[in-house]
């Protein structure tokens, strides 16, 4: 996964249409992992970047998870 700062540093190289990709990519692969962790562990806490913050935020505040920046 490529880090916010990445997409920030190099915006030239990039086609804009690959970034809404990436993201969408990271979103879902974020919804997956929670998805699938969550049957095990009630009380897991996520760690998250700023490109998976609003699939976090949007369990957080259904109580399915707590969620930690870092």
């Amino acid at each position: 996964a490529l880090s916010p700062l990445f997409h920030f540093a190099f915006p030239a190289f990039i086609n804009p249409h690959m970034l809404l990709i990436i993201g969408a990519w990271e979103y879902s692969m974020a919804s997956v992992q929670i998805r699938e962790y969550v049957k095990d562990n009630r009380n897991f806490v996520v760690r998250c970047d700023s490109v998976r913050q609003r699939t976090v935020s949007s369990l957080d505040d259904m109580g399915i998870c707590k969620l930690r920046n870092g």
